[in-house]
């Protein structure tokens, strides 16, 4: 796996606000309504490359919602490629089932808020 650590992140990601969180009601919510979403994103063997997180900030902010592909790696390495994920781009972690993940970050410039 490609180490992203070098990566220079856009300074607007690096100052995100910390969110409060998802109680577990609202993560019961968002599971449901992540069924029938299909995968906005997939993330590959590379990881978090600048246009995957680029992908992530778009559809997050569109979306509030969204659900994504994982790389077919170890269990262990998925959870610490989503928790990574999820701090890069200040988003929740909703659940997630085998290779897939749902995640969740309020937007302002959402076309409908889902929670």
């Amino acid at each position: 796996m490609q180490d992203c650590s070098r990566i220079p992140l856009p300074a607007i990601i690096l100052a995100m606000p910390e969110s409060e969180p998802l109680s577990a009601a609202d993560r019961k919510r968002l599971r449901g309504l992540a069924q029938r979403l299909k995968p906005a994103v997939s993330i590959g063997k590379a990881g978090l490359s600048p246009t995957v997180i680029k992908e992530l900030e778009f559809n997050l902010e569109r979306h509030e919602l969204i659900k994504i592909r994982l790389p077919d790696i170890d269990r262990e390495e998925r959870k610490a490629l989503l928790e990574k994920t999820c701090d890069t781009v200040g988003a929740q972690l909703c659940g997630s089932v085998g290779h897939t993940a749902s995640i969740y970050r309020f937007s302002n410039a959402a076309e409908e808020h889902v929670l």
